[in-house]
């Protein structure tokens, strides 16, 4: 359901608010109507869109100088580009996902209002950020983790299949390769558990992802990891 006018006007009040030089973006916006149509039209969506722009002002410029529809390999560069450095403190790592994460999906979300992406194209790129937002999370894990670095994350639902929505859950699961019977299973555990905070931790610079790991061959009832073993013999 659409947002009444009310909220819309109330929400890029709010927006203007936040940004250091507000009279410098209400010139801009007089002077490129269609910019302001959009910002409107995303704000007329819900609060998804809203609390994009809220977490990250800057990305008002999207809205007045987007240069077209992003591509895979732009979508790639944005997010290998910001999570290059694998921070010591997580909480910079994940402000620098959430900052990569939060600019790509505007860049989806105008092209895909403004009738440059199909329907196809836009939940194909949605998905390839959330693999790339993972694969982030992962390098970072491997890196606190050593040891567990024989561990991947298989995809499960809209992620696997690339329909991937806004604010779509990520269905996914971990399997790892138990070379030995020495192999600790404790650190892939931890290693899980650590990339799943830094894709669902609160960041003011955006929103993380909701994740499913119910889909794992134990269920809720085993461990969070399942060895290649057990993975094989499952399916």
């Amino acid at each position: 359901r659409s947002v009444s006018p009310e909220v819309v006007a109330q929400m890029a009040s709010l927006l203007f608010a936040k940004v250091r030089t507000p009279a410098t973006y209400y010139k801009a916006f007089r002077d490129a109507p269609q910019a302001l149509t959009r910002l409107i039209s995303l704000f007329s969506v819900g609060p998804l869109f809203a609390n994009l722009l809220l977490a990250q002002p800057s990305l008002m410029d999207e809205l007045l100088f987007g240069q077209g529809a992003p591509t895979a390999s732009s979508i790639q560069d944005l997010v290998r580009s910001e999570c290059l450095v694998l921070d010591e403190d997580p909480e910079e790592y994940v402000a620098r996902m959430r900052r990569s994460k939060t600019r790509a999906t505007m860049q989806i979300a105008l092209a895909d209002f403004g009738g440059d992406l199909s329907q196809v194209e836009t939940t194909e790129l949605l998905s390839l950020l959330a693999e790339e937002q993972i694969r982030a999370g992962l390098r970072h894990a491997r890196m606190r983790f050593p040891s567990a670095a024989r561990m991947c994350v298989v995809a499960m639902g809209k992620l696997g299949g690339n329909e991937l929505g806004y604010g779509s859950d990520l269905d996914m699961f971990f399997v790892y390769e138990n070379l030995d019977e020495q192999t600790d299973v404790g650190v892939y555990v931890k290693s899980a558990q650590w990339l799943i905070r830094l894709l669902t931790m609160p960041s003011g610079d955006g929103a993380g992802y909701e994740l499913d790991t119910r889909l794992r061959p134990s269920g809720n009832a085993g461990l969070l990891v399942t060895s290649m073993d057990a993975f094989h013999s499952y399916h």
